[in-house]
């Protein structure tokens, strides 16, 4: 598998293929109450763009932040998706939205690969103990 990165924003040409995954995403159907319970408790996602950059970000923009995922390829860096989060308790962080490529969704690699990512990103945050998966609702000890 190759590595992955992480970045808060992409590039302004990047914007339709972040709109596309995001929210045109055939798994959406699947996780519909999820998504609506989302919104409500924490905010609607929305495409921000800020001169040459677009990033994902929830419409009150005080509640979280968004990482975007890309796989680096020999070719360059693939874009995978996008996620929203928010420490929503002092010991835990939410991951309140998330929406990946089609071809991520049944690699097991990749998934685990982003969740074992984000369980090293967030553990160096002082007081977190859980990484949250609101629409799975699972919790991971970080």
């Amino acid at each position: 598998m190759n590595p992955l990165s992480y970045s808060s924003s992409l590039h302004l040409q990047d914007r339709r293929h972040l709109e596309r995954i995001f929210f045109f995403n055939q798994s959406q159907p699947r996780y519909h109450e999820r998504i609506v319970a989302a919104i409500e408790l924490y905010s609607k996602p929305v495409v921000v763009v800020e001169g040459e950059k677009v990033f994902l970000a929830f419409e009150d923009r005080a509640v979280g932040q968004s990482l975007h995922v890309f796989e680096e390829t020999a070719k360059g860096r693939l874009f995978l998706g996008a996620l929203l989060y928010t420490r929503d308790r002092p010991e835990r962080v939410t991951i309140a939205h998330i929406a990946l490529r089609e071809r991520c969704r049944h690699n097991f690699q990749i998934l685990t690969q982003i969740a074992e990512d984000l369980r090293k990103n967030f553990r160096r945050i002082q007081g977190v103990r859980e990484l949250h998966f609101f629409y799975a609702g699972r919790t991971l000890r970080v």
